[in-house]
């Protein structure tokens, strides 16, 4: 089973070039993927793919890959410009990636023929989620997909507005309608974003993307479908556009696909801003003191 981590982003609002995907987290040197990674494989994950700008190949084999061998198989996958699309080129003034969605895309090759999940390498999900999504991979057919959910309470940070998936989620559990959703503030009374009607509020126990979903390989076909499809709507104005990965599960669920969300009360640590850090690593440090994690994970 292969589990995808997404670490091309640039991380513009902790100071650009990834510097968040390997900065420090746990006392003996452990950065915030690593956590993911040993959550994974202690739930089942055999196999590590890690999505990065070709550029920063050396610095994740060194810094990232060398720690793994003998533990787990990874390999990376890198988020070319141009993949993918066809007659399009990326314009030279865009300054980021096309976004997840093409990101997980460039993993195609690589992820092969395996049931495979995704997460974003600057979030932390807790075991509870490696979990779910392996027992779901494990059984998994073609188009069977999941997402685990989040309360949007318990995704939201003090340092400034997030972008989550917002979601609307039938009765028996499955994803009606995700929205990919910019500057979800934690106000001082309520949880909200803005649109230019005004401030729109969420419940606190909405559920939320955090982008951790599941996926049999049949789904690449949709991503690149949707990318197409993306490049061509979007052809007048490609600068700052981006092609998420909610954006392909809400066509596969608007063409009658059907996609399982599963729930989990756990709280998020990411590193979103640079003013996130602390935080982060007082929470992996609660963890560790509670007997949830080693003190040296590798």
């Amino acid at each position: 089973m292969t589990l995808v981590v997404l670490a091309a982003g640039l991380g513009s609002r902790y100071g650009g070039e990834s510097k968040k995907q390997i900065d420090i987290i746990g006392e003996n040197g452990e950065i915030l993927m690593d956590y993911s990674i040993y959550d994974a494989i202690r739930a089942g994950f055999d196999h590590i793919v890690l999505l990065i700008k070709r550029k920063h190949a050396d610095i994740f084999r060194e810094k990232v890959c060398a720690k793994f061998e003998g533990k787990v198989k990874v390999d990376l996958a890198f988020q070319d410009d141009d993949a993918f699309c066809g007659e399009f080129r990326m314009p030279e003034e865009r300054k980021k990636p096309w976004g997840t969605g093409h990101a997980l895309l460039c993993c195609r090759d690589v992820v092969g023929n395996d049931n495979f999940a995704v997460v974003n390498a600057d979030d932390f999900y807790g075991y509870n989620a490696y979990r779910l999504g392996y027992e779901h991979l494990s059984h998994a057919k073609k188009g069977e997909y999941a997402m685990i959910g989040y309360l949007v309470r318990n995704t939201v940070t003090d340092e400034g507005g997030v972008s989550r998936g917002v979601c609307v989620v039938s009765p028996d559990g499955y994803l009606k309608h995700i929205t990919e959703t910019h500057e979800i503030t934690k106000g001082p009374d309520c949880i909200y974003y803005p649109t230019p009607a005004g401030n729109i509020k969420l419940e606190p126990d909405t559920v939320v993307s955090m982008n951790f979903f599941c996926f049999t390989p049949d789904f690449f076909d949709v991503l690149e479908r949707g990318f197409h499809e993306f490049l061509k709507e979007n052809s007048p104005n490609l600068n700052k556009c981006e092609f998420y990965i909610p954006l392909a599960v809400q066509m596969f669920v608007d063409e009658g696909g059907r996609l399982r969300v599963y729930s989990t009360p756990d709280k998020w640590f990411g590193v979103t801003y640079i003013t996130d850090k602390p935080v982060v690593i007082e929470g992996i440090a609660g963890l560790t003191d509670a007997g949830l994690y080693p003190r040296k994970l590798w």
